[in-house]
């Protein structure tokens, strides 16, 4: 198979995550009773500089979560439009059969002002279970605010970035890692914002540009790719790229199929 020492270590990880206890072996905090578990904690306070950005990492693992943002109780809008069938993976016609997987989602803070200092609350979620974590975000004050001294005749908002209305593609949520049995179908997350709005495309494993729909795939409208039916022929690393005339962003996902048990126990 030509696998570098990287992959096969990669496998080894994976193959005693479903013998084991898969948290556990990957060393992740004890998920809940419903299998969900952060990855990493947010620190309880995070600091920013007046009018700088930031973005604000979340990384969730567990079956096929999706993740979204609070602020101060209010969930925040990412993206040009939300469906709420996008909070759930309805799009594997009879869910999955293991689902095993990472999902990590960004809030990107552009210009931060005083009205942005708040608390921010990821939330992790299935259709069954749910955990949130808080940070609270702080400004940090600089020599100029406190002298008020305006920077060539445009005040407080003087630095350029945020005058600019115009952002570059961002891909704020996506799957890292997923796990699920063979012969079942597998929706892979890749969720992009910008202005324009971007346009989302995938590569398979080979490089080579997925179509829109074909026997194997579907690139959903939310930027999701739909393997229809996995086999241990596409384990390897996908590639979501968005784009739009100001930047271009892209994440990588690993997709791991598992033998059906249960089909090979028919089989003897």
């Amino acid at each position: 198979m030509g696998l570098s020492l990287n992959q096969i270590a990669v496998f080894l990880v994976i193959q005693l995550s479903i013998s084991c206890a898969w948290a556990r072996v990957l060393r992740l905090p004890r998920p809940d009773s419903q299998g969900l578990f952060f990855k990493e904690r947010l620190p309880e306070i995070t600091t920013v500089f007046k009018h700088e950005s930031i973005v604000l990492t979340c990384k969730v693992g567990g079956t096929e979560p999706t993740i979204h943002w609070l602020k101060n109780g209010i969930r925040i809008q990412q993206g040009s439009g939300h469906d709420y069938r996008d909070d759930q993976t309805q799009f594997e016609d009879n869910g999955s059969a293991f689902g095993k997987s990472f999902t990590t989602s960004k809030l990107f803070l552009d210009c931060v002002d005083d009205e942005d200092e708040d608390i921010y609350t990821c939330v992790g979620q299935t259709p069954t279970s749910r955990i949130s974590q808080d940070t609270n975000l702080v400004l940090k004050r600089s020599v100029d605010d406190f002298l008020n001294v305006p920077e060539d005749g445009t005040g407080e908002f003087s630095s350029r970035k945020c005058l600019e209305r115009d952002t570059e593609a961002r891909i704020y949520q996506f799957t890292t890692l997923r796990m699920e049995t063979m012969g079942e179908p597998a929706q892979l997350y890749c969720r992009a914002e910008g202005s324009p709005a971007p346009q989302v495309s995938w590569v398979d494993k080979h490089g080579q540009e997925i179509p829109t729909e074909n026997d194997k795939y579907k690139i959903l409208e939310n930027g999701d790719l739909l393997i229809k039916r996995l086999t241990w022929s596409q384990m390897g690393n996908y590639e979501c790229r968005a784009s739009n005339r100001k930047g271009e962003d892209s994440q990588k996902i690993f997709i791991y199929p598992l033998k059906n048990s249960r089909r090979s126990r028919n089989n003897l």
